[in-house]
């Protein structure tokens, strides 16, 4: 199974202060480092939004979307989807 790490995939949101995305199999998960984001409705529209660029801009069929900093860094870090998706 092979996963690629990238980061800096462009949003939308200037909520948005950083990004990183590791893939496997048609699958995503997207970490997000943001502004203080203090409504659950703000917060869930962000996350609808992103999984939707994600989606169309890494051609997969899945996406999670996190605001873990744990995830964020494990990202930058260079493991695997599979070690990521252990902490979600």
């Amino acid at each position: 199974m092979e996963y690629v790490t990238e980061s800096e995939i462009i949003f939308s949101s200037e909520k948005i202060l950083q990004s990183a995305y590791v893939l496997k199999d048609g699958k995503a998960i997207v970490a997000l480092i943001t502004e203080p984001i203090f409504t659950k409705s703000e917060r869930d529209n962000l996350k609808s939004e992103t999984a939707k660029i994600a989606k169309k801009r890494l051609k997969v069929n899945t996406v999670a979307v996190t605001f873990s900093a744990r995830a964020y860094a494990m990202i930058e870090m260079g493991k695997s989807y599979d070690e990521v998706a252990e902490i979600l």
